[in-house]
């Protein structure tokens, strides 16, 4: 039985743009996560609440992740 994992990238399936509503929450950083590691998904946007507006990523939330936020996603 051949099982694929669902990081294998298909060359024939394009990049798609995706965004996060609920961003800053321990829910939306998880779907941040899953997304920054998939390989067919573009982290293209995120959304948060009032408070968060005009703040870099990494300055309007409070990381709950095991895995450590890389630079890319908090710029």
């Amino acid at each position: 039985m051949d099982v694929e994992h669902f990081t294998s990238k298909k060359p024939d399936f394009p990049k798609k743009k995706c965004g996060v509503l609920g961003a800053t929450g321990s829910v939306g950083q998880r779907f941040i996560l899953l997304l920054a590691l998939h390989p067919h998904f573009t982290l293209q946007a995120v959304g948060a609440s009032e408070r968060s507006a005009g703040k870099k990523y990494k300055d309007a939330v409070r990381w709950k992740q095991a895995m450590p936020m890389s630079k890319q996603l908090g710029s």
